[in-house]
Order: C-alpha cells, then sequence, then structure tokens
C-alpha cells in the first residue's frame, strides 16, 4: 500500500508539474515551481527513509532497495552543490536510524553506494540535457544563418526581393488597418551597363555596395524597408510619412549618392556616379492599393530616366474615402489590432493649459502597455501623465505635441525614472490633436551600450546583482535608477514608491548608515584607471530603517545627455556577512 501510494503521488506530481510549465513564465510561477520541487525532494527523501527504515527490521530488504532506485530516478534535476547537499540530507538522516536499529556495515556501504548513484544519475541528466540545449541552440542560430542568406541579397547585404516580401506581409495589414499614409521609392543607378563595361564588373559590385550602404543608412526611420529589386534597381518602403517628407527623403538620398563622388562612365548627367528616383505616396486601403503604389513608383522611375537622369520625379495617388475615418472608428481599429498584442501600444491626446504648459492623457492602452507603465488601465485613464508623474520631463511631451499637430513620425527615447525603465517610443500622428505610441523596454540595452565594450560579463554582474546609479557628486549622490531586485531588498514595490518617500533635493547619502558614509565617499572619489570605483561595504536603510549589508561594486559611465553617473553592482551580503571572503568576490 506504501508503495502504491507513492506511485500515485509520484503521478500527480508529474501532472503537477506539467501544468505548471504550461503557465506563463512569471515571477509567481517560477517561485511556485522552484518551492515545489524543493518541497517534493524533501518529502521524497523522507518517505524513502521512513521506508527504509521499516524495513531495516529485516535487514535491508529488496523493497528498500526498489524505494531508494526510484528516488534517485524520480528526484529532480539538481546542479553539483544541490545534489550534495540533498545526498548529505538523505545521509545525515539515515544515519542515526540506522545506529538506533544496529544495522551491519553492509547498511553503511549499501547507503555510499546509493549515494555515489545519486549523485552520478544526477549529473549525467545535467549533462545530457545541457548537450541538447547546445544542440538546440546551434540548431536555431543554423536556421536565423540561413533564413538570413535566404533573405538578404549577398552582394549588398540589404535585403532581397524575398525578405522584403515577407516583412510586407507583417506591415501592409497595420497601415491598412490604421490608415497611415505610406510611400514607395524606386532607384535606379543612371548609366550602369557604362559603367560595367568600362570599370569591369568587379568595380561594377564595389559601386554597387557602396550605393547601397549610402541609400540603407539614409532611410527615412527605423520601419522603413529597402531591397535589391534587381540587377542596379532598388525599391523602398517608407512607413507613416507624408507626401511632403516622401519627397525630402528621395531628395536626401539622391544627394547622398552624389556625395559618394564615385567617377562616372558616361559624365553627361554628372561627373559622378548619380541616380534616379521614381516615388509615389499614398494611404492604402488593400493589396490592390500597394501594387498600383509600386506601379506608379516604377512609372515616376523611367519618367526620370527619360527626363535627364539624376532627378526625382513623385506622384500622389488617389487618397482613399476611408482615409477620412472619424476617431472613434480609428480607436475602435487600434482596439481590434492591439488589445490581445504582446506589444504595447498607447494612443494619447496632447494638451495645452492656458498658461501654454503641455500635458497629455491616455485615451488607450492594451494590457502589455499598462504593465510596461507599472498601472492598471483604470488608473492610467483617471488623470493626465503631468499628473500621475509631477516631476517628469517634458522632452516627451513636447515631442507628442509636435507630432499631434503637425504629423509625422519619430522615434524617442526616453528614460522614465517613476518606473526604472528607458522606453524606446515610436510615435505617429493618430488623428489630429492624438499620438499612437508603441513603446517597447530597452533598459537593459541601455546600460550595456553604456558600458561600452565591458562586453556580456558584465551585464551577467548587474542581473545577478542589484543595480544602483547615482550621481558622480560625493559630497550630494543624488539617486538616478535603482532596479526592482534592489529595491525589493530595500522593501519598495518601485522606484515611484522610493521617490515618493523622499524630499526633492534628497541625497543617496541619507540612506546609508552614517557610521559607512566616509567609506562610500571614499569609493565614490576614487577611481583607477579604468574608471572602476574601489569595491566598499556599506549599510543602506530598507524602508522603515533597518540597516542591510551591501557591497558596491561600481563603473563610471556617462548618459545620454553626458552627464557623468556612477553605476553599482549591489550584492546584498548581509546573510554571508559572518563568513565572507571579501578578497573573492
Amino acid at each position: 500500500m506504501a508503495i502504491i501510494s507513492f506511485l500515485l503521488i509520484l503521478a500527480g506530481n508529474i501532472f503537477y508539474c506539467e501544468h505548471l510549465l504550461k503557465l506563463e513564465r512569471t515571477e509567481e510561477t517560477r517561485f511556485i515551481l522552484k518551492h515545489h520541487t524543493y518541497f517534493f525532494t524533501i518529502a521524497f527523501s523522507f518517505f524513502c527513509l521512513t521506508v527504509n527504515y521499516i524495513c531495516l527490521k529485516n535487514r535491508m530488504t529488496a523493497e528498500s532497495v526498489v524505494i531508494f532506485y526510484i528516488y534517485i530516478a524520480a528526484g529532480p534535476i539538481y546542479s553539483l552543490p544541490e545534489t550534495l547537499s540533498a545526498v548529505l540530507l538523505t545521509t545525515l538522516c539515515s544515519i542515526p536510524a540506522f545506529l538506533y536499529q544496529n544495522a551491519p556495515p553492509l547498511v553503511y556501504a549499501t547507503l555510499f553506494l546509493y549515494c555515489f548513484i545519486s549523485i552520478f544519475l544526477s549529473q549525467m541528466r545535467c549533462r545530457i540535457i545541457k548537450i541538447h540545449l547546445f544542440q538546440l541552440r546551434e540548431a536555431w542560430d543554423e536556421q536565423v544563418t540561413l533564413q538570413n542568406r535566404a533573405d538578404n541579397d549577398p552582394l549588398t547585404q540589404i535585403l532581397n526581393r524575398n525578405g522584403y516580401s515577407l516583412r510586407l506581409e507583417d506591415l501592409l495589414p497595420y497601415t491598412m488597418r490604421l490608415q497611415i499614409p505610406v510611400a514607395v521609392i524606386m532607384v535606379d543607378i543612371d548609366y550602369f551597363k557604362q559603367y560595367n563595361d568600362t570599370f569591369g564588373h568587379i568595380a561594377g559590385d564595389e559601386c554597387l555596395k557602396k550605393i547601397a550602404y549610402t541609400l540603407s543608412s539614409n532611410i527615412h526611420q527605423g520601419k522603413d524597408l529597402i531591397c535589391r529589386f534587381g540587377g542596379e534597381e532598388f525599391q523602398m518602403f517608407l512607413y507613416g510619412i507624408k507626401s511632403s517628407d516622401a519627397i525630402k527623403a528621395a531628395e536626401r538620398l539622391r544627394q547622398a549618392v552624389a556625395r559618394l563622388k564615385i567617377p562616372a562612365a558616361d559624365q553627361s548627367a554628372s561627373p559622378y556616379v548619380t541616380i534616379s528616383l521614381g516615388v509615389a505616396c499614398t494611404v492604402l486601403s488593400s493589396m490592390e492599393d500597394y501594387h498600383n503604389l509600386v506601379k506608379a513608383a516604377d512609372h515616376e522611375l523611367y519618367y526620370s530616366k527619360n527626363h535627364g537622369k539624376n532627378m526625382l520625379s513623385f506622384r500622389e495617388l488617389d487618397i482613399p474615402h476611408s482615409f477620412g475615418l472619424s476617431f472613434e472608428d480609428k480607436l475602435e481599429n487600434a482596439r481590434l489590432i492591439y488589445e490581445n498584442s504582446a506589444s504595447p501600444f498607447a494612443v494619447i491626446k496632447v494638451t495645452e493649459n492656458a498658461c501654454g504648459k503641455q500635458d497629455f492623457c491616455y485615451i488607450y492602452i492594451n494590457d502589455a502597455c499598462a504593465r510596461l507603465e507599472c498601472i492598471s488601465r483604470h488608473e492610467i485613464y483617471s488623470r493626465s501623465f503631468l499628473g500621475h508623474y509631477p516631476g517628469a520631463g517634458g522632452h516627451r511631451i513636447s515631442s507628442y505635441h509636435k507630432i499631434a499637430l503637425n504629423g509625422g513620425r519619430e522615434t524617442i527615447y526616453d528614460f522614465r525614472p517613476e518606473i526604472s525603465k528607458y522606453l524606446k517610443i515610436e510615435c505617429f500622428q493618430f488623428h489630429e490633436g492624438c499620438c499612437g505610441c508603441i513603446l517597447e523596454d530597452v533598459t537593459d540595452q541601455h546600460y550595456f551600450e553604456l558600458f561600452g565594450n565591458n562586453g556580456l560579463s558584465i551585464l551577467s554582474q548587474i542581473t545577478d546583482g542589484g543595480i544602483l546609479i547615482t550621481g558622480y557628486d560625493a559630497a550630494l549622490p543624488s539617486v538616478v535608477y535603482m532596479n526592482t531586485r534592489l529595491l525589493k531588498a530595500l522593501d519598495y514595490s518601485s522606484f515611484s514608491e522610493y521617490r515618493r518617500q523622499k524630499s526633492p533635493d534628497f541625497s543617496f547619502l541619507e540612506d546609508i548608515y552614517p557610521d559607512d558614509i566616509p567609506s562610500f565617499r571614499e569609493s565614490l572619489s576614487m577611481f583607477t584607471r579604468d574608471d572602476s570605483v574601489n569595491n566598499c561595504i556599506i549599510r543602506i536603510r530598507k524602508k522603515k530603517g533597518q540597516p542591510l549589508w551591501f557591497m558596491l561594486r561600481g563603473k563610471l559611465i556617462i548618459d545620454e545627455h553626458q552627464t557623468p553617473l556612477v553605476l553599482f553592482t549591489a550584492y546584498h551580503i548581509t546573510k554571508q556577512l559572518g563568513r565572507i571572503q571579501f578578497d573573492s568576490i
């Protein structure tokens, strides 16, 4: 009966673990899975010990051997330290029971053998899983490489027509649904056949590579696409752009190629290699509109080629009636697209009070955006942005105001100290006076770029520890940023809550235990040749005033405003302080 009960519990555990693994990966599910594993292992160990203890009356019967082998085979996958700890716990619990029963020496030898087998099997399974994961990673990398080869032109390293078409399939439905104006630019290199005949095909390939790089480096914004359409032809798709801006973008491309000053074979148009461009602009409502847009751009290209070259020609197609959608219709379309999307999306209305102060309020946000802003959708609709965050900077608001009134599209990078995040925001005019915003959390990438060439090792150190960024002034270091790990250690739910507890001119020294302030100031003031801050161990006050011991390892960084800051990796060492070896950290 004991074995049957045990097998039923084991089967239930397997199904429960399968259920946990299918859930979305959140901090809560990771916590449940981790502690379930530990609980099940401990219960499993004591069950095996109990059965072994009962079986000792008959001196190591077959049942005890079977039970222990099942324990070994069904146990979780451990790292080596965890395996040794589990085996040590089992052994320490077994030996008193064996001594009480006056077990013969063979029992101890068998127990040692079981422990050795447990370590061996656990590590062997770990190695097998690691090998499988490594093979999966290699297969994924190979798939990505093959996909890049299939989607990119091998000579110019920009998209070929296949890769271009695949990306358009993702982009076009959004432009049609949200009625976003787009443009297509067809580009052709003037007298390229004569160039090949005069200078040779090797020089022609080099010319193609230089022009392709120049075109791809000067397109309008991040979501625009460029591909090698034919031998010396290129096609570009500009997203969220007015007709006047499309003309300016095309002229910028023409001038950029002219500035390369590649000697031309036929100098009737220019002493240097030039391009001709055809530009067409419209608002799409169907795939047929897109095909007509490409045809129009191609027609305008041939007009440029036949009327002097080194020029551009433009046509604006008839704007479909659907472009006149009401604000309510556009908002409903946005809900259909973004309500269940993983990409944070918001629609905002820009306001300006009688004193000329700019602000905005959220008209619509999806769940992903609410999670990113660390606030519920109900709360975020109730007040304006500055009502939520009175101390927020005005750079983001002024950009919204410009786009909402004048149109166009812009990518904004904004540091949000209220939620401890750097955001990348793609903003476009959703309706007159309103902006549509696609947001992305780029906090990790931002700090990785600030670190420069120190690489992944430093990034992993930051991930494992807390992050604290202060000003460079040792006399009055202001707190610029804390990550979630450090805030949680100090009992704060968010950086917004941390800031609310402090005065506007708050200095981080106020949170440091008074006896440790000299050590912190000395560490902050003394930089080595590679701009690293000396390690220091200090006590930082928690929310309710109790101090915690931390080890700080720092690095001088410069933010995007050229302001010197110090980025500390903070290691919480209160529990380990009695036995820590500082030189080895």
